[in-house]
């Protein structure tokens, strides 16, 4: 007797937990949505890109700086960083949406 209530409480537990995360994936495919990316994916794979284009942009900052402390060279040739970054942004937003998984289960029904 003890154990079914023990297990009932789990069970609610985890149902309320299923819920807040249905939830919270909703807000976040929502803030996407706002920022004008079709989908999750299309905000993930910009964020990596970005995220490469940042770090490139460190290591190649961190070989400049030393190459400069040793002998003095000529300034590397500047890139916008920023521009790459919006026209990754603008490249993304554009990309058509995809069905998220809960609305292909609903419409196979």
């Amino acid at each position: 007797m003890f154990k079914g209530k023990e297990r009932k409480a789990i069970q609610a537990e985890t149902t309320e937990a299923e819920k807040e995360v249905r939830s919270l994936k909703d807000e976040i495919f929502d803030l996407v949505r706002q920022e004008g990316y079709p989908d999750g994916q299309a905000f993930l794979s910009a964020y990596n890109k970005a995220e490469a284009i940042v770090q490139q942009y460190n290591r190649d900052m961190a070989a400049w700086k030393q190459r400069t402390e040793s002998a003095p060279a000529e300034k590397p040739q500047r890139k916008s960083v920023l521009a790459e970054l919006r026209r990754l942004e603008a490249e993304m937003k554009r990309q058509p949406r995809r069905p998220r998984v809960a609305e292909r289960q609903r419409d196979a029904r």
